[in-house]
C-alpha cells in the first residue's frame, strides 16, 4: 500500500509539475476583460489546490527526497506568484522543516509576513506557530 502511495505522488508530480509549466500567473491580469475574472480566479484555484494536495500527500507519506524537493519547487513558484497566499506558505514552512532546513523555513514565513504587512494583515496564528521554536517544559 506504501509503495502504491508513493507511486500515486511520484505520478501526481509528474502530471501537476507538467500542467503547471504553462501556467504563469493570472491569466489576462490588468484587462479590464469581465469574463476573465473568473477565469483567472478558477485556473489559480486550480493550481493551487492541485499543489496543496500533492504537499499534503508529501507531508504524510513517506515521500523521497526528490519528491519532496519537487513539491517544494511548486510551491515556490506558485508562492512567487501568490505571494499572499497562506496556505502554500504554511505547506512549504513544514516541508522545509522535515528536511531540516529551518532556515529555508524562516526565509519562506518573513517573505509571507512581509508581503501580507503591505496589505495591512498579518499571518494567522496557525502560520506563527510554524515557526515559533517549541520548548520542553519540565515538571
Amino acid at each position: 500500500m506504501l509503495r502504491l502511495r508513493q507511486r500515486n505522488l511520484s505520478d501526481a508530480l509528474d502530471a501537476v509539475s507538467a500542467a503547471l509549466d504553462h501556467y504563469r500567473g493570472p491569466s489576462a491580469q490588468g484587462g479590464d476583460y469581465l469574463w476573465a475574472d473568473t477565469v483567472r480566479e478558477h485556473l489559480a484555484m486550480r493550481a493551487t489546490d492541485a499543489v496543496v494536495r500533492l504537499a499534503r500527500q508529501a507531508e504524510h507519506v513517506e515521500s523521497s527526497p526528490r519528491e519532496r524537493d519537487a513539491v517544494l519547487t511548486l510551491l515556490e513558484h506558485l508562492g512567487t506568484i501568490h505571494p499572499d497566499h497562506e496556505r502554500l506558505a504554511q505547506h512549504a514552512i513544514r516541508l522545509y522543516q522535515a528536511c531540516g532546513r529551518n532556515d529555508a523555513a524562516r526565509h519562506t514565513y518573513t517573505r509571507l509576513a512581509r508581503r501580507l504587512s503591505d496589505l495591512g494583515l498579518e499571518p494567522e496564528p496557525a502560520t506563527r506557530a510554524l515557526i515559533t521554536p517549541r520548548t520542553r517544559q519540565t515538571r
